[in-house]
């Protein structure tokens, strides 16, 4: 399939729904995993170009100095919105982003940043449809984890600054219900916290 300059050259089927959601926030939801899905290639026709037309990443592109898969690793689902990491690491940026380019701007959950209200709740909220549609970014970091961000820093109840491999082994017995760690090192987190509520 390829890419016209954004450009579909067919629509969704009006009013269509796929599990009660539309087009856009189903694929929104679950990234690029139903592009060859028979019913959706009619039904969502132009929302599934738009979202499954292949792409590759431009050998030996470098974002920042680093290569596509050290950069979107690095930075996590902060750098999504870039038009040059779109252009230059389409591959990577796909898979690391799910096709997402940010947070609603100025949204509140619950009067609370999508940030603050994932971090309080875990991934209970996870297929939230206000999540979904307004949380895309936080959500993929929290609800679809991609691994650890490289360089996250945390400062322990002893005043040490800890990373995502020592937070977990400084004796602290309230790390698993802390929604920022989890936010920033679900890797990890989900390995070394498994009975975590905020786990859902």
């Amino acid at each position: 399939m390829k890419r016209a300059n954004g450009m579909s050259p067919c629509q969704d089927h009006p009013g269509v729904k796929v599990n009660n959601m539309t087009c856009f926030q189903f694929f929104q939801k679950t990234g690029i995993r139903f592009c060859s899905h028979a019913e959706l290639a009619q039904r969502c026709c132009g929302t599934r170009y738009r979202m499954c037309a292949s792409c590759r990443d431009v050998p030996g592109a470098q974002m920042d100095g680093m290569s596509c898969t050290q950069f979107y690793q690095k930075t996590a689902h902060q750098q999504c919105f870039r038009f040059d990491g779109a252009h230059l690491c389409c591959s990577t940026r796909r898979r690391s982003c799910e096709n997402c380019f940010g947070d609603t701007a100025n949204i509140r959950v619950n009067n609370m940043t999508c940030e603050l209200f994932l971090e309080m709740t875990g991934r209970k909220h996870c297929d939230n449809h206000a999540v979904i549609q307004h949380c895309c970014s936080t959500r993929a970091a929290m609800c679809d984890c991609n691994g650890d961000v490289a360089d996250a820093k945390f400062i322990s109840p002893k005043g040490v600054t800890e990373t995502c491999s020592s937070v977990f082994n400084n004796g602290d017995p309230h790390v698993c219900n802390q929604g920022t760690v989890l936010l920033h090192c679900c890797h990890s987190f989900t390995k070394s916290c498994p009975a975590s509520p905020l786990l859902g």
